[in-house]
């Protein structure tokens, strides 16, 4: 467990020799040029690289689902184009746009392992460019996708990480309020993973106003989807051709409660220190529906890989929040309790949810 620790350390790490260079004859304005935002790019991708490297080079073992998408794989490389979309045996078919870049990267490598490293190079450069595109924060971002959980998912659901890394990229055309290109790339998402068609939600609520009349209207919501969930489910696979069926559990509390309580720190950091710019204000309403996400898993665990898609926001949220106050001792507090806290939620994951990946073992 000690490999995974480190590598989630490590952007930390970077981000302060990062703060070091950056103290030293660079000014503020100078850091927000092209050059600079160019080379704060390759910072994090240092960062981030350990974390992408266990990806890339991880056993078949390694992850629930990552065999399924090594055989897929395997069977695409023997399958001629013209018989890439006919049902498997399992009676399932996977969309479109991932069978499509399947059989495309059979014409690169017929190596399994080497399909793992470049479908991995893409959750790689996409989680980096999005960081590298927040105002700020952008080292601390690497930490919290690391220990929130979305790390770990990427161990193992293919199709749908290739779906969120698309949905990434839309980010500069939400901010820039672009809806064409937003739905162009929600479009290619979707040809790799149906769910992804929720994460439209985001650019209609991404610039919203915080205040007490969106925050009822965002409660009202949330109880009717609770009360609902049932309907809004079968609504979802008539639509979608899914056949899920509510998936009772009776855990998820814990993770919704950590939901809860980083959505009403952002809130009160946001409303007490002042910092309503609008990037951390479309952080937090994007944050909501992961949070709403969350408390739909309290009732079908089906809700859980949905959520996904909004935790990127939540996470760079949690950022703008702990970088609020001033410079002084509430900064150094919180930050060290929510970094000691979701480190210790992380390793908690890797002894409960996560055992299966622990000890790590390498693909070869």
């Amino acid at each position: 467990m000690i490999i995974y620790i480190i590598v989630a350390l490590f952007p930390l790490l970077v981000g302060m020799a990062y703060d070091m260079r950056a103290t030293v004859g660079i000014s503020q304005e100078e850091l927000q040029t092209k050059r600079q935002i160019r080379i704060r790019w390759w910072w994090l991708f240092i960062a981030a690289l350990p974390m992408f490297t266990l990806i890339a080079l991880r056993h078949f073992l390694i992850g629930a689902d990552t065999s399924v998408y090594l055989k897929f794989f395997k069977e695409m490389v023997d399958t001629p184009w013209e018989h890439i979309f006919i049902v498997n045996e399992d009676g399932y078919r996977f969309e479109v746009g991932f069978v499509v870049f399947e059989k495309l990267l059979t014409h690169v490598t017929h190596n399994p392992e080497v399909y793992q490293v470049i479908y991995t190079a893409i959750y790689l450069v996409s989680i980096v460019t999005f960081a590298n595109n927040l105002e700020k924060h952008n080292f601390a971002f690497l930490y919290i996708f690391a220990t929130i959980g979305l790390y770990t998912f990427m161990f193992t659901g293919v199709r749908q990480c290739l779906a969120m890394c698309i949905c990434l990229w839309s980010y500069p055309f939400i901010k820039k309020r672009k809806l064409i290109w937003f739905l162009l790339l929600l479009l290619l998402a979707f040809m790799f993973h149906k769910s992804a068609i929720l994460f439209i939600a985001a650019y209609f609520i991404y610039n919203r106003k915080i205040g007490w009349i969106n925050t009822i209207i965002y409660a009202i919501f949330a109880t009717l989807a609770y009360i609902y969930i049932d309907v809004i489910q079968e609504w979802f696979n008539d639509a979608l051709d899914y056949d899920y069926g509510i998936e009772r559990t009776g855990n998820g509390i814990i993770f919704f409660s950590v939901m809860a309580m980083v959505t009403a720190f952002s809130l009160f950091t946001i409303v007490y220190y002042r910092k309503h710019t609008p990037e951390f204000a479309g952080m937090i309403n994007i944050g909501i529906i992961a949070l709403v996400m969350w408390l739909l898993r309290l009732v079908t665990r089906v809700a859980e890989r949905p959520s996904f898609y909004f935790m990127f926001f939540s996470a760079a949220m949690l950022c703008y929040a702990l970088d609020a106050p001033p410079e002084g001792r509430d900064k150094v507090v919180f930050r060290v309790l929510v970094y000691g806290a979701f480190m210790a939620l992380y390793i908690y994951k890797f002894l409960t949810s996560f055992v299966t990946l622990v000890p790590y073992r390498w693909f070869f």
